[in-house]
């Protein structure tokens, strides 16, 4: 919206001063003689500030089978940008420890976090050489890991009517994982034993059928 102003004091240096402008918004001033009709038109952007406002609508939701978050959110509105927004800083708080990311698109995925934690994530607009401005804050929870293989039976050790069979823990950040033994003989492929929810990485196998000393005979998978 164009403003007229007029000084009613004529000197050899004429000047105005404009006041309450935006910062970093670009303006166009015209200055024109009386009787001019067409006047001179000039442009200038005001010095850039940090943003007063935080990214809006910042969500955090977990992914799947991992540890990861993924978080999105909106733009700073236009008006409390204050200058060019290039990136963003993302801060997120496990215990009492800020770990730091950035990104100049609005979403970031988070990820070698602690399995079902929950976290403080920060959001921030920032402008080069300048700043970030105000953060919006909010909490999420993380997933657990999903095994990514099977894990490797370490050994297996014959005893009178059991095996005790180790194996290897899977790759994968988990706070709570559970395993399935299962031993078959290899000879006829009957199953000997299987049991679930072993929290340890060995068992002791027993079963009706398990011969002592043929631990060849025995096939054994976790």
């Amino acid at each position: 919206m164009w403003q007229e102003k007029i000084p009613t004091i004529q000197t050899n240096k004429l000047e105005w001063i404009v006041e309450r402008l935006n910062p970093g918004v670009t303006y166009y001033a015209m200055v024109q003689a009386k009787g001019d009709l067409v006047g001179h038109r000039i442009s200038f952007r005001t010095h850039q500030e940090r943003p007063t406002a935080a990214p809006r609508s910042v969500t955090c939701n977990p992914v799947a089978q991992t540890t990861k978050l993924y978080c999105t959110w909106n733009q700073i509105p236009l008006s409390e940008r204050n200058g060019d927004v290039t990136y963003y800083k993302v801060r997120y708080r496990y215990h009492n420890s800020w770990l730091v990311n950035e990104t100049s698109v609005e979403n970031i995925y988070l990820d070698n976090l602690e399995p079902f934690t929950e976290y403080t994530i920060q959001v921030m607009g920032c402008i080069v050489a300048i700043g970030c401005g105000t953060a919006g804050e909010i909490e999420s929870n993380t997933l657990e890991d999903k095994p990514v293989y099977r894990p490797s039976i370490r050994y297996t050790l014959a005893g009178v009517n059991n095996i005790r069979v180790g194996w290897e823990r899977p790759f994968g950040t988990f706070k709570y994982i559970f395993y399935t033994v299962s031993c078959k003989n290899t000879e006829s492929e009957e199953l000997v034993f299987s049991r679930d929810n072993i929290s340890e990485l060995d068992a002791v196998i027993s079963g009706n059928n398990v011969i002592p000393d043929e631990i060849s005979h025995y096939n054994c998978a976790s």
